[in-house]
């Protein structure tokens, strides 16, 4: 007797199968993350919990806590900077726009 439906099953197994994809990829696990040693300010792409799809991040150091921002939002009328937690990321050279619309 499983603890899981086979639909469940499925469902993870098709998870697991997108964690590796992105893997493979080049994203990596957020616990791999650190930001101390990186040039400031450090741009990533970030994937959120149950995100449909990445989003422009920026890390720095606050309180001695690594701290994610982004101005990605679903509703661009009403952008602000939020904190996020996201669980996989890739670095990538953030545009001079990207870096100006971080800074604001």
């Amino acid at each position: 007797m499983y603890l899981i439906t086979e639909e469940e099953q499925l469902a993870v197994l098709a998870m697991h199968q997108a964690y590796q994809r992105l893997k493979e990829l080049g994203w990596q696990d957020i616990v791999e993350f650190t930001c101390r040693s990186l040039p400031k300010p450090t741009f990533l792409l970030g994937i959120e919990l149950g995100s449909l799809r990445p989003m422009e991040c920026e890390c720095h150091i606050e309180d001695d806590d690594i701290v994610f921002t982004t101005m990605d939002d679903h509703d661009l009328h009403d952008a602000y900077a939020r904190e996020v937690e996201p669980i996989m990321f890739r670095h990538y050279e953030a545009s001079s726009a990207d870096r100006k619309r971080m800074d604001e």
